[in-house]
């Protein structure tokens, strides 16, 4: 099975929960110490490959999927596509992972827990923190900054690299739709 439809609840669509689920599950990949792998069915959102089962005999071809080129650019310029959209979103987490030295391989990693709900990791190099929060359900969330967070509760500004949206003041709520995950940076 691939590792995209693992994370859905349709085997015969793709929902926007779905893709959600599985780009917070990349992400968080991201986020962790080391260099992340990235595989290439999960890049382009690959789904199960059955045709390939029937053809070959081998359960194992579910998820090795071989595409034709001119295939797989057809699925990826259609912008609507789920393959287009979690390529695109995919690469650009994986820029700017890339632009911020905290997601360095060897930069400092604390894993902060705020229960089953979240999973939250702060990574710093020198004097730049990131503090990664990630919803892991599939509902709307506020999480609201306590003594657990106490390095976002002061009066300064904090944004969110992967969106660009600032959190303002002391007491911060951070509402993160169902599996959303912010890299706030402070």
């Amino acid at each position: 099975i691939t590792y995209f439809d693992a994370l859905g609840d349709d085997p015969e669509k793709v929902t926007d929960l779905h893709m959600a689920r599985f780009l917070c599950s990349q992400t968080v990949a991201m986020e962790l110490r080391g260099v992340p792998a990235v595989y290439f069915h999960s890049l382009t959102a690959t789904r199960n490959n059955y045709a390939g089962v029937e053809e070959t005999g081998r359960a194992r071809t579910i998820n090795r999927r071989k595409w034709q080129e001119d295939e797989l650019e057809a699925l990826l310029a259609d912008r609507r596509s789920p393959a287009a959209r979690i390529c695109k979103e995919y690469l650009q987490r994986l820029h700017h992972r890339s632009q911020h030295k905290v997601f360095h391989p060897d930069a400092s990693q604390q894993i902060i827990d705020l229960g089953p709900d979240w999973f939250v990791v702060e990574r710093g190099w020198k004097n730049n923190r990131v503090l990664c929060i990630s919803n892991f359900t599939d509902q709307y969330r506020e999480l609201k900054v306590d003594k657990r967070l106490e390095r976002l509760n002061h009066a300064d500004s904090c944004s969110d690299i992967l969106t660009g949206r600032r959190y303002m003041g002391q007491g911060k709520v951070i509402a993160l739709d169902a599996y959303q995950t912010v890299w706030l940076q402070y």
